[in-house]
């Protein structure tokens, strides 16, 4: 399985989406649309994992704690690796803070694990 560690949407972030959503889907436009329970904002990407490798990536994920904080948007666009719609966030200093909290844990479990990570997002 293809890991990413990633926050969800608070309320009001999934509200301002949701309209954002209404306004842009159009009857007919065979787009496959992702359902707001799946939205999230991605930190990073960790690559093929194991289950047992996932259980203790969660295990030590889950020692992070933030204060909730706002979520600005960006513009709207096209991420072509992947195929898919996407709207980014601009990176903020409690972002960066939180990302690079996680990629901290995630760096150290990948040593453990003995093998390397490599981040592909970098929010500052």
């Amino acid at each position: 399985m293809r890991l990413f560690v990633a926050i969800p949407v608070g309320a009001g972030t999934r509200q301002e989406l949701e309209q954002l959503v209404a306004r842009l889907r159009q009857p007919g436009d065979h787009l496959r649309w992702t359902a707001p329970a799946g939205w999230h904002i991605t930190l990073a990407f960790l690559g093929n994992s194991t289950a047992d490798q996932l259980s203790r990536l969660n295990e030590q994920l889950a020692a992070i704690h933030f204060a909730p904080f706002p979520i600005h948007f960006a513009a709207p666009e096209i991420f072509d690796r992947a195929g898919a719609f996407v709207v980014s966030v601009q990176s903020t200093a409690e972002l960066t803070a939180l990302q690079r909290t996680s990629l901290g844990y995630t760096r150290v479990f990948w040593r453990r694990a003995g093998r390397g990570m490599r981040c592909v997002d970098d929010l500052s």
